[in-house]
């Protein structure tokens, strides 16, 4: 591995190149929020993102060890997250709001991964100009998934799922636009595999303990992707008949992050809160998905193992084995199938562009029209024809945004209180606030909310329920009183999106008191008398 400054200085400008595009579906989000409202600055799903601040929220407020601040049950308060604890004690050293801090997380690691991806390249593709392409290709590069007229049905009838629409651990793109953990924790796993080839090839001991190193950390905040760093390299020792003296360099690696593993292992077996949290099942879908989700970049990686020579020292054989290992544990009895598709996608690129550049751009150059074309516009097109999905993600985002107003935003009353509410509570109180706004107040203010979050929070449905029915008008008080004294519950937020479910009167409880109002009187927060 041989990389020249100049390498460096592309890779780095088109990293930046990248993660400033990903800025501007959010400005454009921004620019049409609706008056009297703020954008909550996500343009997917924002239930995974305000949760992780939830967890920076408490490290910036001096925690070292965390609670899920989504349920009121009791719990150990004994989670441990390395890469949350970093950013949310460096935001609130800066002074920085966790939104702020969290955009700039997506940033620093959206870069830091391509670049990482590149290194990792380089391992396997020679040639600079190759390099080059395989960083444009995997960065833009998706499936067939903007072809699907309506991707629900697909899922609900074949079990078909998009990849390059729905899973975002399984496109580049996908994670930068959106989810800063998993750009890291791919920059990790790359980091692994690097450190453990170089092992294997000088039989280097340090080399294996830092791996292990990072194993441990790489256990600690996103465990699925220790489990697909053992079972990869585990086989590709395997399949290329390894001396004890690899396997001994493996077991210290193994040993070592297995640490992190037991950890998680305990506190997610003997947490009662941790141990509902476990139990969400993310299935891998039909195979299938996997050629709709990769289009082209499957078909080609296809073609280039059935076409290419194999040898048992080929260090491409990493990248077989990364595929099929995969594709064969995400369907094992696990809850965590899909989450195993994290960096799936880089040794599918770098031997789709290798097929491109070994066997498709010679046979296309005996044909008159490619001669006259020229090879950079057949790789431009590739390219080209292998980016309309991300462009109908976004589409389809703003779709859901103009669609699904109060998914997205926030009336300004709500910002203004949630600000009190940080400023003027204790953290360990809990809030009863409908589910829309129960969603945000454990990352804006820190408090706990009784039921905020599908994963985190026990028996959600049911306490959504119970919300709806206590913002109802005909309830009697002392089921209301009963109901917030077994829940442990001392602050009620009566806002606009409350109002929907109806009108309880807390103005008129006698256990209540008002202990704020926003300027317009829409919104008031109520605190259970001692």
């Amino acid at each position: 591995m041989n990389v020249k400054k100049v390498e460096w200085r592309f890779a780095v400008l088109w990293s930046v190149f990248i993660v400033l595009l990903t800025l501007l579906p959010y400005e454009i989000a921004k620019a049409k929020t609706p008056a009297g409202m703020c954008f909550t600055d996500f343009i997917s799903n924002s239930y995974d993102q305000e949760s992780y601040m939830a967890w920076m929220k408490q490290a910036s407020q001096g925690s070292v060890l965390f609670e899920d601040k989504y349920t009121t049950e009791n719990q150990s308060g004994m989670f441990f997250h390395p890469l949350f604890l970093l950013c949310g004690k460096t935001a609130g050293f800066f002074g920085l709001d966790m939104l702020t801090a969290y955009h700039i997380m997506r940033v620093v690691f959206g870069a830091g991964m391509l670049l990482l991806i590149y290194l990792f390249g380089t391992f396997f593709i020679k040639e600079i100009r190759i390099r080059r392409y395989f960083l444009i290709f995997i960065s833009l590069a998706a499936g067939w998934g903007f072809l699907a007229p309506n991707p629900v049905i697909w899922f609900n009838k074949y079990n078909i799922m998009s990849l390059d629409m729905w899973v975002s651990e399984a496109s580049t793109f996908l994670i930068v636009l959106t989810k800063p953990l998993f750009a890291f924790s791919l920059g990790v796993l790359l980091a692994i595999f690097m450190l453990m080839l170089k092992a294997f090839h000088s039989l280097d001991k340090k080399l294996a303990y830092a791996a292990g190193v990072l194993g441990l950390f790489l256990a600690l905040t996103h465990p699925y992707d220790v489990f697909t760093a053992y079972i990869i390299l585990f086989f590709y020792l395997v399949f290329k008949r390894s001396e004890k003296e690899e396997y001994y360099l493996f077991a210290l690696f193994f040993f070592f992050s297995l640490i992190g593993i037991g950890y998680q292992f305990v506190l997610f077996t003997y947490d009662p809160v941790l141990k509902e949290w476990a139990k969400t099942f993310t299935p891998t879908p039909n195979p299938l998905s996997f050629i709709v989700g990769y289009g082209f970049s499957a078909i080609f990686t296809l073609l280039y193992i059935i076409k290419k020579n194999w040898k048992r020292n080929n260090l491409d054989i990493f990248l077989v084995v990364w595929l099929f290992a995969v594709l064969m544990a995400s369907y094992f009895p696990v809850n965590f199938q899909r989450r195993l598709l994290l960096g799936f996608q880089v040794p599918l690129v770098i031997l789709a562009v290798k097929y491109i550049f070994e066997f498709l751009l010679p046979a296309l150059r005996k044909i008159k029209l490619t001669k006259f074309l020229g090879p950079g516009f057949l790789l431009i097109a590739i390219v080209m024809i292998s980016i309309p999905t991300n462009i109908r993600y976004v589409y389809d985002c703003f779709s859901d945004i103009k669609s699904n107003i109060y998914n997205y935003n926030l009336y300004m009353e709500d910002i203004e209180a949630l600000n009190w509410l940080d400023k003027n509570t204790n953290k360990k109180d809990a809030v009863l606030a409908s589910k829309v706004i129960s969603l945000y107040i454990p990352a804006r203010s820190g408090n706990k909310v009784y039921a905020g979050h599908y994963d985190q929070t026990v028996n959600y449905a049911e306490k959504t329920r119970n919300i709806q029915l206590f913002y109802q008008q005909k309830l009697p008080a002392a089921f209301r009183q009963d109901f917030l004294k077994i829940n442990r519950i001392k602050y009620i937020y009566f806002g606009p999106f409350e109002s929907m479910l109806g009108n309880p009167g807390l103005d008129k409880l006698n256990f209540l008191q008002k202990v704020y109002s926003s300027s317009s009187a829409k919104l008031s927060i109520y605190k259970v008398k001692e």
